[in-house]
């Protein structure tokens, strides 16, 4: 069985269609006190993100939150309960329900260093931020698909209409909403339920999915965010 990389192709196309090649120029910004902070923290995501600001959303189940924090491979900590909301799985000759748990996670520091700029960034974290942030235009769409279809011109037809499908997937819909009031820029994935948020030249993420609703889900996500954004700030001016 020959194994075919779908991921490289894709990679390309949608590099060719949003951004220019990485400068080995670029320079990431000088951290700030809040940002410091919020690097200091890896390892101990549970004193910014406490059982205290969840219980709020647990609604009775606060004696069944589970913790989950990957210090080691992710830097995730990851709060997590029962919920009444289910989905259903077909197979071929019955269809399941599936419980779906509550879940509100904090992860995602990341300080961005040269290797994450390109060109067009001109050294701006925004810039790079809202690069990475960005809903692909029709536009964009058709010229990933040349690039897809000229690095895949080698592989069978299988092949590329599998990498056709995975483009098609990933940009067919809005994935991002801008979220205004916070931090330097912050975005809202409505697939993946996470509220990015850079402040300085630094980037974290709150994932939250306690509720069918998109939009009460992101205000919990803003609400948390805001927390830890405040914690630094107060830790940074010695409160």
């Amino acid at each position: 069985m020959t194994y075919r990389n779908f991921i490289a192709p894709f990679t390309i196309a949608a590099s060719v269609a949003a951004c220019s090649f990485p400068s080995d120029a670029a320079q990431a910004a000088t951290s700030s006190a809040t940002e410091v902070c919020l690097q200091q923290h890896v390892g101990e995501l549970d004193t910014l993100l406490t059982m205290a600001l969840i219980v709020p959303y647990v609604e009775g189940a606060s004696g069944e939150v589970e913790v989950d924090y990957d210090k080691e491979r992710s830097n995730e900590l990851s709060y997590s309960w029962p919920g009444d909301r289910t989905r259903t799985m077909s197979g071929s000759t019955m269809k399941i329900e599936i419980p779906i748990p509550n879940m509100i996670s904090l992860g995602g520091i990341k300080a961005y260093t040269d290797s994450d700029y390109y060109d067009r960034d001109a050294n701006d974290p925004v810039k790079r931020f809202q690069r990475a942030h960005h809903n692909m235009t029709a536009a964009e769409r058709e010229k990933a698909r040349a690039a897809i279809k000229e690095n895949m011109k080698d592989e069978d037809e299988k092949t590329r209409k599998i990498a056709n499908k995975l483009l098609g997937a990933a940009t067919a819909r809005i994935m991002f909403e801008p979220v205004t009031d916070i931090g330097d820029a912050a975005a809202w994935n409505i697939r993946t339920k996470e509220l990015d948020v850079l402040t300085g030249a630094t980037e974290f993420s709150v994932q939250v999915d306690v509720s069918a609703d998109n939009e009460k889900n992101k205000a919990v996500a803003k609400k948390l965010a805001q927390s830890v954004l405040d914690d630094c700030s107060g830790a940074s001016n010695g409160e």
